[in-house]
């Protein structure tokens, strides 16, 4: 399959679907589960677009099954990203025109693309919609449709989806004193945590004293409740 031969070393499941392949670019990292759709479309009845559509999948990118992607600008989903069953991305809008005899004659009505930031994660059954930016490392979660925007470090639910949580991004490690960013990093190395319960699975007098000013997200960075 030439698909796979440009894009080596990506790994991908049963009955992947392609339209229009050259427009679409997986790094070679990329995991594909079964039954996924990629689909671009460069024209609408017979009259080219102004740009050519992109599909892009970033590095270590893990896909569960049964994704479909619908494109006509660009659907960019960054580094790190993972992605649960049936999710649904499509950029484009038909027409709403009541005159034709089908929407389906009306033209499509594009827009600037989707974009998924590094490290988001993408629960179950959800639909995201165009003109959409995930921030990074946000979670949508399963069963959302996401119609706007959400900002980075945040957890969104619902239809539409809402924002109902989100973290400060900003690391403080210049605001601790040694002590402090010293003793944090040995509970780090001793403790366990339960980050949707927010509570160590091994409590400590010291974890109590700095929980409620700080908390570990991961790759050196200490932020802000």
């Amino acid at each position: 399959m030439k698909f796979l031969s440009r894009n080596k070393g990506m790994r991908a499941g049963k009955n992947l679907d392609l339209r229009l392949s050259q427009y679409i670019h997986c790094a070679g990292s990329v995991v594909l589960g079964d039954n996924c759709r990629l689909y671009c479309w460069d024209a609408s009845h017979g009259k080219p677009f102004d740009r050519e559509p992109e599909i892009r999948i970033g590095e270590r990118v893990h896909v569960t099954r049964n994704l479909t992607l619908q494109c006509t600008s660009e659907i960019i989903i960054e580094d790190d990203t993972l992605l649960a069953s049936d999710i649904v991305m499509i950029d484009y809008n038909h027409g709403m025109s009541p005159l034709p005899d089908s929407y389906l004659d009306n033209d499509l009505e594009l827009t600037q693309g989707i974009h998924i930031g590094r490290g988001a994660w993408i629960g179950n059954n959800v639909i995201i919609l165009g003109g959409v930016e995930i921030g990074e490392k946000s979670i949508i979660g399963a069963g959302s449709v996401v119609t706007k925007s959400i900002p980075p470090y945040s957890i969104a639910v619902g239809n539409p989806a809402h924002v109902i949580k989100q973290y400060n991004p900003l690391p403080i490690f210049g605001n601790l004193s040694e002590q402090t960013t010293r003793s944090i990093e040995l509970l780090r190395k001793r403790c366990e945590f339960d980050w949707f319960c927010r509570k160590p699975l091994c409590p400590s007098r010291e974890f109590n004293r700095l929980f409620p000013y700080v908390y570990w997200i991961g790759n050196g960075v200490l932020d802000c409740f």
